[in-house]
């Protein structure tokens, strides 16, 4: 029942979503983009000459899971809050918090889960262009790279995580929030009307 309504949520709201969906998704690419460059061949076979390149990749890559991670915390919070009135609407209506939860839980799955593919998918354009780039810094012939499934699969879990770590922070607030919070936006527009 939850996934049939949280699927007709997303739909209703794809406007409201495709701001997430698209912050998520560039995320999602960059952090795969420059996983998948710091585990190449060819980048780890420049790197045991230099013990800065080596350096400067564990740097890189530890910033994208911060910024994306970042990213992730306020796209949610961005998202909740927008959506505030109508969870507050569900309790007015009977339903209970552990409900608005679980719906709220697979609206964000659903997203989540189309949003790394589609941030796997460009992060597969935007790898081969980082390639290329370095290529051309190191003065070396480009040629595709293979993906790394060291890289692939740091990204997999490390974006897993970040959703499921920014999904329980977003329930905790959903428990929390008293129905008055939750409606206060709508309240305060209607005296404003009178």
């Amino acid at each position: 029942m939850f996934a049939k309504l949280a699927l007709r949520n997303v739909r209703r709201q794809i406007g409201s979503y495709l701001i997430y969906f698209v912050t998520v998704a560039l995320s999602i690419a960059l952090m795969f983009a420059v996983n998948n460059l710091s585990y190449s061949d060819r980048i780890r076979s420049l790197a045991e000459d230099s013990s800065d390149v080596r350096t400067m990749f564990t740097m890189v890559t530890v910033l994208s899971c911060l910024v994306t991670s970042l990213v992730l915390s306020y796209a949610t919070g961005f998202m909740l809050k927008l959506r505030r009135k109508e969870f507050g609407m569900y309790l007015t209506l009977g339903m209970t918090r552990r409900n608005i939860q679980t719906l709220f839980a697979c609206e964000t799955g659903i997203l989540s889960f189309l949003a790394m593919l589609a941030g796997m998918g460009a992060g597969l354009v935007i790898f081969q262009l980082l390639v290329a780039l370095f290529s051309s810094l190191m003065e070396l012939p480009f040629t595709v790279s293979a993906y790394s499934a060291q890289g692939i699969l740091l990204t997999l879990v490390v974006s897993l995580g970040m959703f499921l770590l920014s999904t329980l922070v977003s329930l905790r607030y959903l428990k929390k929030t008293s129905m008055a919070e939750l409606l206060k936006i709508r309240y305060n527009k209607l005296r404003k009307k009178e």
